[in-house]
């Protein structure tokens, strides 16, 4: 079954609210759950920076059912941060110790990031993504609900670049996955982020990869929206 899903420009929203690349303060007053509350139901939310991929922990936090994760990336995002700190590399462990989700499928990491001082029973793993999609294999996890969220990281370097090292998954790849899991499951939410960081310099001298980052952003959003146009 299909779901429209409303887009939603992070960026946008948190306009005016300074927040931290990388790591963020849980005791930081920039009220993020606030601000997700007006979110319309359900969304896809562009994170813009993949610094900023701990927003998806927040955007986990204020869904009504507790879901399966379906993380695209090419890391874990598993690491220890320190207590009262969440970042762009630990929000989908954290996610996991505070029982935001019931599990979640991690596609395209490199088992070089894979936690060895963490464990989860509900963490599987498929390391090469361009696999042919056996949808047997992962049939319990469509009785869940499902959340989506994509670091184009996972993406290989000759697709576009971006700030951290890059996985080896193909962009029609990608695709397929979302759009199986669109088609055959019930997904409640989507973020995805990635970007480079910006850069106004940066964006006038490498326009082909600003273009590439733009052309993937439209595809992710029209395959759940099916409506729309503007450049991401």
């Amino acid at each position: 079954m299909k779901h429209k899903f409303q887009y939603i420009d992070f960026r946008q929203a948190m306009k005016g609210n300074n927040l931290p690349r990388k790591y963020y303060p849980l005791s930081n007053k920039v009220n993020i759950e606030k601000i997700i509350k007006l979110f319309p139901k359900p969304w896809i939310a562009f994170l813009g920076s993949g610094d900023y991929h701990y927003l998806t922990y927040f955007l986990l936090k204020n869904l009504s059912n507790k879901p399966y994760l379906i993380l695209f990336d090419n890391h874990f995002d598993m690491n220890y941060a320190p207590d009262g700190m969440l970042s762009c590399g630990s929000w989908a462990r954290q996610a996991l110790i505070d029982d935001l989700i019931k599990g979640v499928l991690v596609i395209g990491a490199s088992s070089i990031s894979k936690p060895t001082d963490f464990w989860h029973p509900g963490i599987i793993h498929i390391e090469n993504p361009n696999d042919v999609i056996n949808l047997n294999k992962y049939k319990n996890l469509f009785k869940y609900d499902l959340y989506i969220s994509i670091d184009k990281d996972v993406l290989d370097s000759s697709i576009l670049r971006t700030d951290w090292d890059q996985g080896i998954m193909k962009e029609d790849s990608l695709l397929k996955w979302l759009s199986v899991f669109n088609s055959k499951g019930k997904v409640i939410g989507v973020d995805f982020c990635g970007d480079f960081k910006r850069d106004p310099v940066l964006e006038l001298v490498d326009i082909k990869n600003k273009k590439a980052h733009e052309r993937i952003n439209r595809k992710i959003i029209n395959l759940f929206t099916e409506n729309y146009s503007k450049t991401a």
